[in-house]
């Protein structure tokens, strides 16, 4: 894994809006999520996991870019 250095508070906030999706987009009356942290080797890997209905994977590859979601191309669109 590549070294990055965050700012802490905007790694608090990555990492409260991956739980919010999680909680928000579960259609389980079950839902599991775990939260995740091991340090290896001077670094820390963090994991979300759910059993939530996921991402369809045409949406992959965009997830992370600003203004876009799995439901819809580009949230700025009209």
């Amino acid at each position: 894994f590549p070294q990055i250095k965050v700012d802490p508070i905007q790694m608090e906030q990555v990492i409260q809006n991956l739980l919010s999706n999680a909680i928000k987009f579960m259609d389980k009356e079950k839902g599991i999520i775990e939260l995740a942290c091991e340090h290896e080797n001077n670094a820390y890997i963090i994991s979300i996991e759910d059993n939530g209905p996921g991402n369809d994977k045409k949406h992959h590859e965009n997830i992370f870019k600003i203004f876009t979601s799995g439901k819809c191309n580009n949230l700025s669109s009209p």
